[in-house]
């Protein structure tokens, strides 16, 4: 099994984040970051900047996890997170 957390750059974001490479450690698992906006807005906080998932890849990596992260422009961030689920 996978572990999949749709990540949005703030304080929700970053707890499920925490608890979601927690799981992945203790089940050892592999992990997906996915964080996505649908480009409508000027700005989207949610959306994570390059640096910012950089810095995530690299905290992850440290705690020996296979990490993969989804930072993606999408039509809908809903169905793309349930369709990186899926997958």
């Amino acid at each position: 099994m996978t572990i999949v957390i749709a990540y949005g750059a703030d304080v929700y974001g970053r707890a499920a984040l925490a608890h979601g490479a927690a799981q992945a450690e203790l089940r050892h698992e592999d992990l997906v970051v996915v964080n996505a906006t649908r480009g409508d807005a000027l700005v989207d906080r949610r959306f994570a900047d390059d640096a910012e998932i950089e810095r995530i890849r690299g905290e992850l990596q440290t705690l020996g996890l296979a990490v993969s992260i989804r930072h993606d422009v999408v039509p809908d961030v809903a169905d793309f997170v349930v369709d990186v689920a899926q997958q």
